[in-house]
């Protein structure tokens, strides 16, 4: 018998793409998986256009479950409501974190359960992430950090991949041995870090992070907060402001002495936004350095940006 799978989808004003993640997802050649599809509070008619569209697919009530959770509770919160939710099921073997603006292979989930078979090793594994405008260029076979500046970037190129760090969270494939003994995503990033976060808890427990690259998702890439491909030099404020806290954050939770050389990388990240006369970013990297307990929402009543 197949091993069951829970899909963990997360909805935040996007429903369009959230549709087209399903419908993809409803051909997948892999049967046994159930879909939690989480709205986040979404500030437009997201949960009822998701719900009518359920109701009009052979598959909605079937495999696909519908919650509101009542916040903006951000990447990780909304994520682990349903991750919540599938694991009280209890009768979960798999658990897929898929970004809404995401849209997969028939046999993506079944390349990704036939590698965790293979693979016990492997607590995390992702996907072979190729852009979903340009189908045959690859955005991510895995991700590297950097500790002395606290970046992040991805492997794209299969005959030169180094020691993955982290998977993108946009294909975040879990065990439940995982989740059972490490936890769910942690929530003091609200956006960015999450996926680096969990993966060093993994590592601290002897699991490996591995691509499945034999399991294709096409992506967005940051559709869901404005920065996605086709304005990738415009990224929008509210991600550029989590990014940098939540690099801040991780770093003060794992690699403590590696803050000197991280605030000498974003006084470099200040001089670049003043030559593009982003003063505006300027003035937040700094509100950051010394306020990350602060939401973006607090930065704004706080400063009248």
């Amino acid at each position: 018998m197949q091993k069951k799978v829970y899909i963990i989808i997360l909805n935040w004003n996007t429903w369009k793409d959230t549709i087209e993640c399903l419908a993809s997802v409803f051909k997948s050649k892999y049967m046994n998986y159930c879909v939690v599809v989480c709205d986040n509070n979404s500030q437009n008619d997201s949960f009822l256009r998701i719900k009518e569209w359920l109701n009009t697919e052979p598959y909605g009530n079937e495999k696909a479950t519908l919650i509101q959770t009542g916040a903006n509770l951000g990447y990780a919160g909304g994520n682990n409501v349903g991750l919540r939710y599938a694991l009280k099921k209890g009768d979960g073997d798999y658990f897929w974190i898929l970004n809404n603006d995401t849209v997969i292979d028939e046999f993506a989930l079944e390349e990704l359960v036939e590698y965790a078979a293979i693979h016990g090793e492997a607590g995390i594994i992702g996907s072979k992430i190729m852009n979903y405008y340009a189908r045959d260029k690859v955005e991510s076979l895995g991700c590297w950090y950097n500790k002395l500046l606290g970046t992040t970037g991805n492997f794209t190129d299969i005959n030169n991949i180094g020691a993955i760090d982290h998977i993108t969270g946009a294909s975040l494939f879990l065990t439940k041995e995982l989740l059972h003994n490490i936890g769910l995503l942690s929530e003091e990033y609200f956006l960015y870090y999450e996926e680096p976060d969990i993966a060093y808890r993994a590592g601290m427990q002897h699991y490996k992070c591995q691509c499945a690259f034999g399991s294709i998702v096409y992506h967005k890439e940051g559709a869901s907060i404005g920065a996605s491909n086709h304005n990738k030099n415009q990224k929008s404020i509210i991600g550029d402001f989590y990014s940098i806290r939540s690099r801040i954050l991780f770093t003060k939770k794992f690699h403590k002495w590696c803050l000197p050389t991280l605030y000498l990388g974003l006084l470099g990240a200040m001089i670049n936004r003043l030559k593009r006369k982003q003063y505006d970013r300027v003035i937040m990297i700094g509100y950051i350095m010394f306020n990350q307990q602060q939401n973006f929402e607090d930065f704004k009543n706080r400063t009248g940006r």
